[in-house]
């Protein structure tokens, strides 16, 4: 694998002594396993490189409870302007057009926030909309080479249980994959934070049932 226009003192920081795997000539061949009888899927190094690039990437699954109705919390996230309420300052994230002004399927968003201080501009569309279970949304376009986030959410306990599962894939191929993931994955854990926290804000406290509010009344 030939790693372009990346310093050795890079891969040194990222990798420690497993660099020398990518700046040591390695001498490897497969010829005993083949003279052994033993047949590869991907005899050819291009092809096997092609199917490797070619798979989804990463996952990112985090689930948060709340003592609340699962139709107010899918309501609130049904709702496009509390996407900033739950993103981070550093992202900067502004909404810039919505297709729809409640989210449903087909929905189309353009946002456009900084990512270490960089512009960007993203754009999303929301698919798998199932009322009060799940909706999806997938970058159109983009920073990712591919990214779908699945919100999915559950009655448990007396209240709901809110999943998100993220799929993504980093542009690069292989080498932008290497050498990129470990920060886009602490990226992610601190946005992902900072979206629990302000749940829990929001909707930590259990709503009162139609009894108490009565006898508030009194």
């Amino acid at each position: 694998i030939v790693l372009p226009n990346v310093p050795s003192f890079v891969l040194k920081l990222i990798f420690g002594e497993m660099s020398r795997l990518l700046l040591d000539s390695q001498k490897v061949s497969a010829q005993k396993a083949v003279d052994l009888g033993y047949k590869f899927i991907y005899p050819k190094l291009n092809n096997a490189l092609k199917v490797v690039c070619e798979q989804i990437g990463h996952k990112f699954i985090t689930e948060q409870w709340v003592p609340q109705p699962i139709d107010r919390i899918f309501d609130f996230f049904s709702n496009p302007k509390n996407l900033e309420i739950l993103t981070p300052d550093f992202l900067h994230f502004k909404i810039l057009k919505i297709s729809h002004s409640q989210i449903q399927e087909g929905t189309v968003l353009d946002y456009q926030l900084k990512l270490h201080g960089i512009a960007v501009k993203w754009q999303s569309r929301i698919l798998d909309w199932v009322p009060g279970k799940r909706f999806s949304d997938q970058q159109v376009r983009g920073p990712y080479a591919f990214w779908h986030h699945t919100h999915e959410f559950y009655e448990s306990r007396g209240g709901t249980v809110i999943r998100d599962n993220v799929v993504y894939k980093l542009p690069g191929g292989v080498p932008g994959d290497i050498l990129a993931h470990t920060y886009i994955k602490k990226d992610l854990e601190k946005i992902f934070i900072f979206r629990r926290d302000q749940i829990e804000k929001l909707f930590a406290q259990k709503p009162k049932s139609s009894l108490e509010q009565a006898s508030n009344k009194y």
